[in-house]
């Protein structure tokens, strides 16, 4: 019976978890530049990210509020992967970058399609968010994997097998004295 702010804003929850995407996209990338000792390389243009979202942030906050700094966030973010992906193949795996980018883009255009797939909310309790939150994760699990297997059978079939011999290393190590 309480009638004050409307706390449901799914616009909101898209870009939190737009944002924090792009970020998890830039995860093995980092990881790959520390791990050949190029971060120095990289050092500006992290600067240069954190300059862009703060002028971001401050220019269309008046006319946006909350949202121009989610904005900002995912268009600076966005722009960071981006660099950080093209210096990882260009300076590190030194390799064609064409094949990353359309499994990127395929994930991305799949994963906005799953946004639209109607899942009722209203009125649950919690188990039955928890039991509705198990229901989109286990669907869109199958989904990413079923068009991924589709579109890129080689590495999909290099993902298993590499789960197989983790999962034999895993077995075999439990018997070891």
């Amino acid at each position: 019976g309480i009638n004050d702010a409307n706390y449901i804003v799914p616009s909101l929850a898209v870009l939190f978890v737009g944002s924090e995407l792009i970020k998890n996209i830039r995860i093995p990338y980092i990881t790959l530049v520390e791990a050949a000792g190029k971060y120095k390389e990289n050092k500006n243009l992290n600067i240069y990210e954190a300059i862009l979202n703060l002028i971001l942030s401050i220019l269309f906050v008046k006319f946006l509020g909350v949202y121009a700094v989610l904005l900002a966030s995912l268009v600076s973010g966005a722009i960071r992967t981006t660099l950080y992906i093209i210096f990882t193949y260009k300076n590190i795996i030194e390799c064609s970058i064409k094949k990353v980018i359309f499994r990127l883009l395929v994930n991305i255009m799949v994963s906005v399609i799953i946004i639209f797939i109607p899942f009722s909310s209203e009125g649950i309790s919690l188990v039955g968010w928890f039991q509705l939150a198990l229901k989109v994760s286990f669907s869109t699990i199958i989904i990413l994997l079923s068009v991924n297997i589709l579109f890129d059978t080689k590495s999909s079939k290099e993902l298993l097998n590499r789960i197989k011999g983790l999962l034999k290393i895993k077995k075999l190590s439990r018997y070891k004295i």
